[in-house]
């Protein structure tokens, strides 16, 4: 069931990739593989409007996580190469055999200034609430920093540290991943 819902939203993003500017990002390490699909379907002078796909695999915890999220971002204007944005996220995953469908909130920020040709510097943060938590999942709590170094236009070399935390009804909290991964993002 797994790969099948993994290659509907695959192939759903990469159709609608050919008409949107899209991005994909593969990050790794010995332990877990993490892949992010996104598509701005509306760019315009205020910023981009988009949708994204996520999916996770942690060998070492035995996790499977997946993530669908809409959002906006852009450019404040007052500090170049900043940008920001906000989300809305819901994620769907099995760690331990509890079972996890959380709903909530996402804020992204990213740092890459003119000056610094290319290198940069990202983080984000997710919280779902308890009220938004569903099956054995009671809150959810995801961070995220990064350093970005764009060496063409169209990839960018990732070095992020992640950590996303849920509150589990009979197991309490759990780290269902806590790992460094290196990638590349590629811009299509």
């Amino acid at each position: 069931m797994i790969k099948v819902l993994f290659s509907t939203i695959a192939a759903v993003f990469f159709l609608a990739g050919t008409v949107w500017s899209t991005d994909f990002s593969l990050l790794l390490n010995d332990d877990s593989i993490q892949g992010t699909l996104s598509s701005a379907f509306d760019k315009n002078e205020f910023g981009d409007s988009v949708i994204a796909g996520r999916l996770l695999y942690s060998e070492d915890r035995d996790s499977l996580f997946g993530s669908v999220g809409i959002g906006v971002s852009g450019e404040p204007g007052n500090l170049d190469g900043l940008k920001v944005g906000a989300q809305m996220l819901g994620n769907l995953g099995r760690t331990d055999s509890n079972d996890l469908l959380t709903f909530g909130l996402g804020l992204l920020v990213s740092y890459q200034p003119p000056q610094l040709q290319g290198l940069g510097t990202y983080g984000r943060v997710q919280y779902s609430p308890e009220l938004l938590s569903f099956l054995d999942s009671e809150r959810l709590l995801e961070t995220a920093v990064g350093l970005s170094y764009m060496f063409t236009p169209k990839a960018t070399l990732l070095l992020e540290y992640q950590n996303v935390e849920v509150d589990f009804d009979a197991l309490g909290t759990r780290n269902i991943d806590e790992s460094v991964r290196l990638g590349i993002q590629f811009f299509f």
